[in-house]
């Protein structure tokens, strides 16, 4: 048992906080000492040493500024000379081409997809906030009063003036360079030891001051967020009361298709918070200008306040969308805007963000979500605005009638639409078109009877297979959940909780991948409509109608008491699967926007039910996730596996065709390799 004597007053718990506090600065002060050797102070003068001594501060907090702000979590924890061993000194090869060069790296430490996210996250730092921009701005002025820059002396050559960089000198490759004031200031001789010396020197202790300042306020803004327990972005609470709102949908408040209105209310919600973000940003001129989603930028405030803008354009659409819950939103909107800064900027930002939302809900009005042109009219008793086809017996043909079959019409938010007459398409090349299904009234139609035999094998309820229900279980998400486009939002929030992005960054993440997955319903209701094609419980139990020889005997036999293993025929028809649809875009919008498919994530879905319940599932990548959903509706009993593989390639294509044309900036380059930039 161990005690403390101290002078201290006050609690137990706040004398060991204040010790352990203590602790840790001398840990970071010895981390200081062996990364950048600040100690080693062997000049014969004073303010040589001291200068030597500044440039170590200035160098271990570029470092931890790197590492708090950069670095994904996997390698937050490195310290400094870790950082020194493991990720600046790499070995490299360059490689000329006639012409192009190729930079090779050793993977010892640096892997190709950590260098990869470390790219990405420099990226999105580049754009600058509102208040970052302000704070440098006005760090700079004060710089400027404080420490007047002097004129170089009449004895000095033209060379010697030069050695100064001018601010904003174009560099040979095109790009604006860096001021080198410091460094110059540093490596220059100053032509008399009286003033000059001393003012360099206060420009020095006033960059290491400032950069230590910075570097505090930095880590303690993350800290004391973390602590408080309050999330600064309106990105993770505005989707979380968008799939609070999901999950209390009926199928006939949604229109005839809550997963199709869900994934629509998504993506009107992530476009209208990254037009209201973009169209500020984008007032700042090159190089942070994107091209907008649905609303131009045209009169947005360039000094609005982002956070404002974007909780105020999450407003306008769930009240707008959900105005049963129109005061819980109130109040949401109410709270963000009482933690920012009174004032101008919060305001022309509120104002602009609203203007967007009110703009998005107007240009989806009639999106073809609702035979009325209006989704209001699937909130009346009874709901109008649903279409249902009817069942038909004919072999091979889905039995029941269903609802929201005008949800093949929806208007697309990010790929090309169909022209008239033309089905919708899933890809972004030549405007593929929609693949039939395998037929099962073909004799020699040997993939039929494949999938057949192995959704007979493996969807079997009379089969027990723990993994199989549990795997079919997590995915389900049926009535009361967040259904599939919801599971992949929350897979992005986990993920982004992980790799925190700035609000720019986090905004176009979510309206991409929103936009997938909202654009992956026409495709998928069109399928079902037009080929209505029965599901395997039908298919097993009548396959003596089907004139395929492969479901007969000796390949198969007539089962007509077979039964899924959820329990369920499936309340649409099966051709394809729409979980596999929207998982495949989902996962694909996320490994492009991060360039990087493998990164590890923890979910669990809304489907806890069961005992045991459902336990968090950790996948290694974004398309292990996606497989694994689409799988699920095989083994479940309600799906081919023709069906999944078409539908994840629809999704898949969805994505890709989104990545490539949309939310790019508007100045080179807009992509690296595929991954948009």
């Amino acid at each position: 048992m161990g005690f403390i004597v101290t002078t201290l007053t006050g609690t137990n718990r706040a004398v060991v906080r204040f010790y352990n506090q203590r602790g840790t600065a001398e840990q970071w002060i010895k981390e200081g000492k062996e990364a950048t050797h600040w100690t080693r102070l062997s000049c014969h003068r004073f303010r040589a040493n001291e200068v030597r001594l500044l440039l170590g501060v200035i160098a271990y907090n570029l470092g931890n500024l790197l590492r708090r702000l950069v670095l994904p979590v996997a390698i937050q924890s490195w310290s400094l000379t870790s950082l020194q061993q493991r990720l600046f000194k790499t070995g490299e090869r360059l490689i000329r081409h006639a012409r192009y060069f190729t930079l090779q790296l050793a993977e010892s430490y640096l892997t190709g997809s950590l260098f990869r996210q470390i790219l990405q996250r420099i990226v999105a730092r580049c754009v600058r906030s509102r208040r970052w921009t302000s704070m440098f701005a006005a760090l700079q002025a004060g710089s400027n009063r404080a420490l007047p820059r002097e004129r170089a002396p009449p004895h000095q050559n033209s060379h010697s003036r030069d050695v100064v960089p001018r601010r904003g000198k174009v560099g040979r490759f095109g790009r604006k360079e860096p001021s080198m004031n410091l460094i110059a200031l540093l490596l220059t001789r100053a032509p008399n030891a009286g003033n000059q010396g001393d003012t360099r020197l206060a420009r020095v202790r006033a960059f290491a001051f400032g950069l230590t300042v910075l570097a505090v306020v930095v880590g303690g803004a993350l800290t004391g967020a973390a602590e408080a327990g309050l999330s600064p972005d309106p990105v993770r609470v505005w989707n979380g009361l968008a799939l609070d709102a999901i999950r209390g949908f009926s199928g006939a408040r949604a229109c005839g298709a809550v997963d199709a209105y869900g994934a629509r209310l998504l993506a009107m919600l992530n476009v209208a918070m990254y037009d209201a973000v973009n169209g500020i940003v984008s007032g700042h001129g090159a190089p942070v200008m994107r091209d907008s989603a649905l609303v131009p930028p045209d009169n947005a405030p360039p000094q609005g306040d982002i956070y404002a803008a974007a909780s105020a354009a999450a407003h306008a659409i769930l009240a707008g969308e959900v105005p049963e819950k129109a005061a819980i939103y109130d109040a949401q909107l109410a709270s963000d805007l009482a933690a920012l800064d009174p004032g101008g900027p919060t305001s022309s930002g509120r104002e602009w963000g609203d203007y967007v939302g009110t703009q998005v809900l107007a240009a989806r009005a009639s999106d073809g979500s609702s035979l009325t042109g209006s989704t209001s009219s699937c909130r009346q008793t009874p709901p109008t605005g649903s279409e249902t086809q009817p069942g038909v017996s004919a072999p091979g043909q889905f039995r029941a009638s269903w609802s929201g079959v005008q949800f093949r019409n929806l208007a697309p938010f990010g790929i090309a639409g169909p022209g008239p007459g033309e089905a919708p398409h899933y890809s972004g090349s030549g405007k593929e078109v929609v693949k039939n299904p395998p037929s099962c009234n073909q004799p020699s139609c040997l993939d039929y009877g494949a999938a057949f035999a192995d959704v007979k094998l493996v969807g079997n309820a009379a089969i027990l297979d723990n993994d199989k229900r549990d795997t079919f279980r997590y995915w389900s998400l049926g009535g009361g959940t967040s259904q599939p486009p919801g599971a992949w939002i929350q897979v992005a929030l986990a993920v982004t909780a992980d790799n925190p992005l700035p609000l720019p960054e986090a905004t176009r993440l979510f309206a991409l991948m929103s936009m997938a997955l909202a654009d992956t319903v026409a495709p998928t209701f069109y399928t079902k409509w037009f080929f209505h094609h029965w599901r395997p419980t039908t298919a097993i139990r009548e396959a003596d109608t089907d004139g395929n020889p492969y479901t007969d005997p000796p390949y198969n036999t007539v089962d007509t008491t077979w039964s899924a293993r959820s329990g369920m025929v499936g309340g649409s028809p099966e051709y394809w699967s729409g979980h596999s649809s929207f998982s495949a875009a989902a996962a694909a919008a996320l490994a492009g926007f991060f360039c990087a498919d493998d990164i590890a994530f923890t979910l669990l879905t809304d489907t806890t039910t069961g005992n045991p319940p459902n336990a968090p599932r950790q996948y290694p990548s974004f398309s292990a996730g996606a497989a694994e959903a689409g799988r699920s509706r095989v083994v479940g009993g309600l799906h081919f596996e023709f069906s999944n593989q078409q539908a994840l390639a629809s999704g898949r294509g969805v994505a890709a065709e989104i990545l490539a044309n949309k939310l790019l900036r508007k100045m080179d380059p807009t992509h690296f390799g595929r991954c948009p930039l």
